[in-house]
């Protein structure tokens, strides 16, 4: 269970600045808004689960360790998948 107080840690202090560098993208507060959620549920639920997926199979299995470190520079993905 430590494990997951040091995840979520890292997150608190992590989150704010991929937000913030994130939000240079946009103009318009309110796309940058719906836009952040989506990138949110994309990289925060859907990923995971398919890097998941992909670590199941023998034949895929290279594949989900290559995504797994691609991904792992994005917040959210790191306490998903972390946790």
């Amino acid at each position: 269970m430590p494990d997951a107080w040091i995840i979520i840690l890292i997150f608190i202090f992590a989150n704010p600045v991929f937000v913030y560098c994130f939000s240079f993208l946009f103009e318009n507060e309110g796309a940058a808004s719906i836009i952040t959620r989506l990138v949110y549920l994309l990289l925060g639920g859907i990923v995971p689960l398919a890097v998941q997926f992909l670590e199941i199979f023998p034949t895929t299995v290279e594949y989900g360790k290559v995504l797994r470190w691609f991904f792992y520079i994005f917040p959210i993905f790191s306490l998903n998948f972390g946790i």
